[in-house]
């Protein structure tokens, strides 16, 4: 038999645009890109309008989604540079620079993982019309199933959640791992890496007053954290204790990790069912599943329905009153600082404000609180959840707030909770409001705050 020949790379040049996939491994995309290009460069774009959310009247990003965002991109660095890449952040509008960074280095192929977010959607299509000569590529990096292998077409996909899920469940679906990545030539965008001292910088920028919400930025801390919990017992045991309000064993804390893209949903599909063969499947094991489904259909849904996931009406269309005065913009600026005199919101919206993190039944009962008691329009309080949460996901936390607010995917037309009766039943002897009394405000830093340290 003779040699088996090496399939040659279609690009010279190519350029990787991260995102909200900072990961090597389990990624299709990077798999592809250093499987195509002779030699790649890799860029991070911080963008003036993270740092200015809408509707929440607080320009900046919540302190503690920044320190995560930042740790993160520190390990994805460092786990570039051990395949031989190199990580170069810069700050400015995406279109603008990727543009120049094409233009200047004479790339013949982009590289960006699609998302759910409609501005992210625009700015790749305006890309596309400024640079007709450049291969512009994409793909599906952070839902759980490839869209190919769903069984339907997406524009058929459900309004609401339980035919989506039976379908798939039907179909038996299963993750696809990517391939490892190929070995590819490293290009260099600048020539001096800057890279560690510039996360260095950033993050000085929330030495002081760092709550420990146990939660560390980076595929290291993700697969560490991975591991511990399939180790232990809590698979067994998560849907019963998965509505607690607070404690790290409740739940099981991978959201951050897989909002930004560090984990992959196919490696935890992966652990689980690892762990049952090896301890048995039982009805807790199996939600974790379908939480993974809850998130893979707002991910489908985000990205299907675009700009909608943000329209007064939601998905549904609905007509919506959002009225803007002095006393909604009073009651507004008490729930973001927890002063509601309710102990439970209180306490839910000041865990926020200090660790960028909250329970799911918390979200669901500040977001009642904010809709329902005190007629703010849902969209405000999904705009100050993406300023705060470490866990930010674009198509998750505005499909859920939508699905309280009865605009989005809940077929009963939306959720009203009894605040004192969930008081009762989750924190009956007041540990919870009594933790988080009396919290600090929330902090952000700003896009002043960014340049000013560059």
């Amino acid at each position: 038999m003779g040699e088996q020949q090496v399939k040659p790379k279609k690009y010279s040049r190519g350029l990787f645009l991260f995102t909200d996939d900072l990961r090597v491994d389990d990624h299709h995309l990077l798999s592809l890109a250093t499987a195509e290009c002779q030699a790649l460069a890799c860029v991070y774009v911080l963008q003036p309008w993270q740092f200015d959310p809408m509707w929440t009247l607080q320009s900046g990003m919540g302190r503690e989604r920044f320190r995560f965002l930042m740790e993160t991109l520190q390990d994805l660095s460092r786990q570039l540079k051990t395949r031989g890449l190199r990580l170069d952040i810069r700050i400015g509008h995406t279109t603008q620079l990727i543009s120049k960074l094409v233009n200047a280095h004479d790339f013949k192929a982009v590289y960006r993982s699609m998302t759910a977010g409609n501005y992210e959607q625009k700015q790749w299509q305006h890309l596309r019309h400024k640079l007709p000569d450049t291969s512009l590529i994409s793909g599906h990096t952070r839902s759980l199933f490839h869209l190919d292998q769903l069984p339907f077409e997406l524009s058929g996909l459900s309004p609401s959640f339980t035919p989506f899920r039976k379908r798939i469940e039907a179909a038996d679906l299963q993750p696809s791992p990517a391939p490892p990545l190929v070995a590819v030539n490293r290009l260099e965008l600048s020539s001096k890496d800057h890279t560690e001292e510039r996360l260095m910088s950033w993050l000085a920028l929330v030495d002081s007053g760092q709550a420990d919400n146990g939660f560390i930025g980076g595929t290291v801390a993700g697969e560490q954290h991975l591991a511990r919990y399939f180790s232990s017992a809590a698979p067994s045991n998560y849907k019963t204790v998965r509505n607690a309000l607070d404690g790290w064993a409740n739940s099981t804390k991978f959201s951050p990790w897989l909002a930004l893209g560090s984990l992959s949903p196919g490696q935890i599909h992966e652990r689980l069912k690892q762990y049952e063969m090896q301890h048995g499947a039982n009805e807790s094991t199996y939600w974790i599943y379908f939480e993974l489904l809850w998130r893979e259909y707002f991910y489908w849904s985000g990205y299907l329905h675009g700009a909608r996931l943000f329209w007064p009406g939601g998905v549904k269309g609905k007509p919506q009153v959002s009225l803007v005065d002095g006393l909604t913009l009073e009651r507004f600026q008490a729930w973001c600082q927890g002063q509601t005199g309710n102990p439970l919101i209180d306490a839910c919206m000041g865990q926020l404000n200090q660790t960028g993190y909250m329970s799911n039944r918390g979200r669901q009962l500040v977001a009642s609180e904010l809709i329902n008691e005190r007629q703010v329009d849902w969209r405000w309080g999904a705009a100050y959840f993406e300023q705060h949460l470490i866990d930010y996901d674009v198509g998750s936390n505005w499909g859920n707030w939508q699905y309280i607010a009865g605009v989005g995917a809940d077929p009963r037309g939306g959720r009203h909770f009894n605040i004192l009766k969930q008081q009762e039943q989750h924190d009956p002897q007041g540990l919870f409001a009594e933790a988080w009394a009396d919290s600090e405000k929330a902090r952000c830093i700003s896009w002043q705050d960014l340049r000013s340290v560059d």
